[in-house]
């Protein structure tokens, strides 16, 4: 069934009947397509389209913590900790993060959580970002209060101009080419700059193949999911060099402390029917599971580059 993907089909009874079609009617997969789960078509923008207009009542323009698209961290269930972790993560690897206009890219900035708590806590920082979502684009545009940073509908491969940094929490993982992303960010880099990307990564010696991992890529549009070697030796090929590997996942105790060391079931809860929601639960599972780890990577550009970059095995 490695060749049916959910994300092919816009509505979850095309799918079902596909599979069906295709002698796969057991297993997880199975189960989830048989469940009513609503699939986008591989379409991140109205993946997160639709995400926003469901949790849209729920979003207050002028308190970061409501329009925050990531898992949220720590006893107090704060969504702005990330920030802190990437700023950290940024100031500890660039001596002139202090300096006026040391540009950021904010490679899939979702409602511009990130950019609004940076320009606040960082307002020396040129701040710029990009989302290919329609619908959270026009969320930063129309309703957020007046701010400086700039941000884009276009996709995180485009970065506009040349960058001090380029942060990515929990996006770089959607990327449909994770070498392509790779060297976009490495060449909108300046010489010395910094990458941290803060997402989910593979777990050693877990089998990318298992059955939950898969759905867990499908569901959560989890195009580039790699251990940290993996990762590392991919920005390698394009010239980065590692500098940090922080373990979040454990430093917060999120399988204890976000999920009680509790594995959910994969079932449609109420009116939550988007594929995210699986993911999430997938997401969940895995993690209390060690399949996942949750992770801040943070990469510098090297002098010289290498070429012919290719996934590692």
């Amino acid at each position: 069934y490695n060749s049916i993907k959910p994300a092919w089909f816009t509505n979850t009874s095309e799918f079902w009947t596909k599979m069906k079609e295709c002698g796969v009617t057991t297993g997880a997969l199975a189960r989830a397509a048989a469940g009513g789960w609503e699939f986008f078509n591989g379409d991140v923008n109205q993946y997160y389209n639709k995400l926003h207009r469901e949790e849209k009542s729920q979003r207050h323009p002028t308190n970061v913590e409501t329009f925050a698209v990531h898992r949220w961290l720590g006893p107090k269930h704060s969504t702005v900790e990330q920030y802190v972790v990437v700023r950290d993560a940024v100031r500890g690897a660039h001596p002139s993060a202090d300096a006026a206009g040391f540009r950021v890219f904010d490679a899939g900035c979702g409602l511009g959580a990130g950019l609004s708590w940076f320009e606040t806590h960082e307002p020396r920082w040129e701040l710029v970002g990009h989302t290919i979502s329609e619908e959270q684009w026009r969320f930063i545009q129309n309703e957020l209060p007046a701010h400086n940073f700039k941000t884009f509908l276009k996709s995180f491969d485009e970065p506009d101009g040349t960058f001090d940094a380029i942060y990515g929490i929990e996006a770089f993982i959607h990327s449909p080419d994770g070498t392509k992303t790779l060297q976009a960010w490495y060449n909108a880099l300046q010489p010395g700059g910094v990458i941290a990307i803060l997402d989910d990564f593979l777990a050693d010696g877990v089998d990318r193949a298992a059955e939950e991992v898969e759905l867990f890529a499908k569901s959560w549009l989890g195009n580039t999911l790699l251990t940290v070697a993996q990762m590392t030796q991919l920005a390698s090929t394009v010239g980065l060099g590692l500098v940090q590997d922080r373990d979040i996942g454990k430093e917060y105790r999120v399988a204890e402390v976000n999920y009680q060391n509790t594995v959910p079931d994969i079932a449609i809860d109420g009116a939550k029917t988007h594929q995210g929601w699986m993911g999430a639960k997938l997401r969940h599972r895995l993690t209390v599971r060690g399949s996942l780890t949750y992770r801040l990577l943070v990469f510098t550009k090297s002098k010289t580059p290498k070429h012919n970059a290719k996934y590692p095995k």
